[in-house]
């Protein structure tokens, strides 16, 4: 579908920002245009920045054309670094049992490498499939926490997906493309503090790799702790997923922050519940300051203001 004018894309990935721009609505064509900007990237983790200020994945060009309705001035994508792929384990055959190589044969040692690169692409595909089933869950899977009433009882643990919420608004995503990401950790984990001081939870503020390793215990029995999913994890997403799976009885009383879909879906197969981070930051902010006609995201730049 032609367009009038062009849309303007801000690719960021990691510190570093380029600029782009599409004449088409085609997720093709973006693709194309951020191999141009980006030679190596996670092409299974295309995000862009909604209207609340949530990371969004998307890979379509249904998801495209939503994407630039809800952004028609600007469209910020945000890409990860392309992950290493495990290893694929290969078994231990003793000295005497394994079969000699004849060495006539030259075309027998290239048969290994061909039939790893396939099994590495049928792991990929598979990924691919996975988190398309994960995210159409994610969908229909977050639950909205009403303003005006108390917190949902059942919920004693929150974990907050720190990485997820850097593009929030506009004084966060100011700091993180700074580079500024102690200030911007310090305004997520100050949220989170607020909170409980005013509702007893154990809350779990977490990032994809942060120096910060910190517990803070409260009068009336909340504890928060900052922490990074590495080096046990390489992201957050793989952190909240093992403990999921890891503690069946736990889930039940435990709600992720989180607009991550593919992520959504998944924990939601292990029983947990997840909001978004505007849902969370609504409730907060209406907590605090009793006034619903405050905005959440006026509410949090000017925190970052009195920082």
């Amino acid at each position: 579908m032609e367009i009038e004018s062009n849309y303007h894309i801000q690719v960021v990935l990691q510190h570093e920002n380029k600029a782009c721009s599409l004449t088409t609505i085609s997720f093709l064509e973006l693709l194309k245009n951020l191999r141009e900007c980006f030679y190596e990237f996670d092409e299974k983790c295309i995000q862009y920045v909604d209207d609340e200020g949530d990371l969004v994945v998307f890979s379509t060009t249904e998801e495209l054309e939503l994407a630039l309705k809800l952004c028609p001035t600007l469209l910020r994508v945000v890409l990860q670094k392309e992950r290493t792929p495990e290893p694929i384990p290969v078994k231990w055959i003793p000295n005497e049992k394994k079969t000699k190589k004849r060495r006539h044969r030259k075309e027998t040692s290239d048969e290994p490498s061909e039939t790893l690169q396939l099994n590495i692409e049928e792991l990929e595909i598979d990924e691919r499939q996975k988190n398309k089933k994960f995210r159409s869950i994610g969908n229909m899977a977050y639950i909205e926490i009403p303003v005006n009433e108390a917190w949902p009882a059942q919920f004693e643990r929150i974990f907050i997906d720190g990485n997820n919420l850097m593009f929030l608004t506009n004084g966060i995503r100011k700091l993180t493309l700074q580079k500024k990401f102690r200030e911007t950790e310090q305004v997520i984990t100050s949220i989170a503090e607020s909170f409980a001081e005013c509702i007893k939870i154990t809350a779990v503020v977490m990032f994809d790799g942060t120096p910060t390793q910190k517990t803070k215990n409260y009068p009336n029995g909340s504890e928060v702790t900052v922490t990074s999913a590495r080096p046990a994890f390489p992201t957050t997403d793989q952190a909240l997923i093992c403990w999921g799976k890891s503690n069946p009885n736990c889930v039940g009383n435990s709600i992720v922050v989180t607009s991550d879909r593919a992520l959504t879906g998944e924990l939601k197969t292990f029983g947990m519940s997840i909001c978004k981070p505007s849902s969370w930051l609504k409730f907060v902010v209406h907590m605090l300051s009793m006034d619903q006609t405050v905005d959440y995201r006026d509410w949090i730049d000017t925190k970052i203001g009195n920082l």
